[in-house]
C-alpha cells in the first residue's frame, strides 16, 4: 500500500514537472516568434508598400527572421506534445500550426515578387543615371551655343550643381569656352564608360541575391508547411482523447 501511494506521488510531480517544462517551453517558443514579428514590423518602417526598395526590404527582414520563427513555432507545438492533456496548449499549438500554413504560402510568394520589385528597382536606378547622362549633354550642348562671356556666367549660375568659376578669365573667352566643352565632354565619356560594367555587375549580385533567397525562401517554406500539416490519425486520435464518451 506504501509502494503504490509513493508511485502515485512520483507519478504526480512528474506530471507537475512536465506540465510547468511545457510551459516553459510554450513561453520560449512565443518570445521568439513575438521577436521575429516585431523585427519585421519595425524593418517595414516607414510603410511604403508601392516602393520597390521597401518591397525588397520587408522581403529580406522576413527571410532574416524565418529561422527564429520556425523555431519558436516548434516550441509551442512541442509544448503541447509534452503535455498532450492541456487544452490550452492545444489551442495555442493550433494557431500556431495555422499560421505556419500561411506563412508557408507567403514565402513561396516571394520568390516571383521580389524578383518583380527588383526589377523595378534596379529600373528606376538605370532611369536616373540615364537622365544624369541626358542632363550633361544639355550642358555641352548649350555651352556650345553660348557666344558671350555674359550668358555663359549667366547660365553656369542657374545650374543646379554650378561649378565655380573665377570672377575674371585668365584667357579670351573663345578659349575658356573650348576648355569648359572640352572637360565636359570628357567626364561624359568617362561617366558614361563607367556605367556599363556597374550596370553589369549590378544585375549579376542581384541575381545571385534572387537565387539565394529563392532558396532559402522554398526551404522555409517546406519546414512551416510540414508543421501546419495536419494528419488525419493525429487529428482522430486527438478527438476520441478529447470525446466526451472517454
Amino acid at each position: 500500500m506504501i509502494v503504490a501511494s509513493d508511485v502515485l506521488l512520483k507519478n504526480k510531480i512528474s506530471e507537475k514537472l512536465t506540465r510547468q517544462f511545457s510551459a516553459f517551453v510554450a513561453i520560449a517558443g512565443w518570445v521568439l516568434i513575438g521577436t521575429s514579428l516585431s523585427t519585421i514590423l519595425f524593418s517595414s518602417l516607414p510603410f511604403q508598400l508601392l516602393q520597390p526598395e521597401f518591397q525588397l526590404r520587408l522581403i529580406s527582414a522576413i527571410l532574416s527572421a524565418c529561422m527564429a520563427l520556425l523555431l519558436g513555432s516548434l516550441l509551442v507545438c512541442g509544448a503541447y506534445v509534452l503535455s498532450l492533456e492541456d487544452d490550452v496548449l492545444l489551442s495555442r499549438a493550433r494557431l500556431v500550426r495555422t499560421g505556419s500554413r500561411w506563412f508557408a504560402i507567403l514565402l513561396v510568394l516571394i520568390v516571383p515578387f521580389q524578383l518583380v520589385a527588383g526589377i523595378r528597382a534596379l529600373g528606376q536606378v538605370q532611369a536616373a543615371e540615364s537622365e544624369m547622362l541626358k542632363q550633361r549633354r544639355q550642358v555641352i550642348q548649350r555651352f556650345s551655343i553660348i557666344e558671350d562671356e555674359l550668358n555663359f556666367r549667366a547660365y553656369v549660375a542657374s545650374l543646379p550643381d554650378r561649378p565655380q568659376i573665377p570672377e575674371k578669365f585668365d584667357a579670351p573667352f573663345a578659349v575658356i569656352k573650348k576648355r569648359a566643352i572640352t572637360n565636359l565632354t570628357d567626364q561624359y565619356r568617362i561617366a558614361e564608360a563607367q556605367l556599363q560594367p556597374l550596370r553589369s555587375q549590378r544585375w549579376q549580385r542581384f541575381f545571385g541575391e534572387v537565387a539565394r533567397n529563392s532558396v532559402q525562401a522554398v526551404l522555409m517554406a517546406l519546414a512551416f508547411r510540414a508543421i501546419g500539416v495536419k494528419k488525419k490519425s493525429e487529428t482522430a486520435s486527438v478527438d476520441m482523447y478529447y470525446s466526451p464518451e472517454t
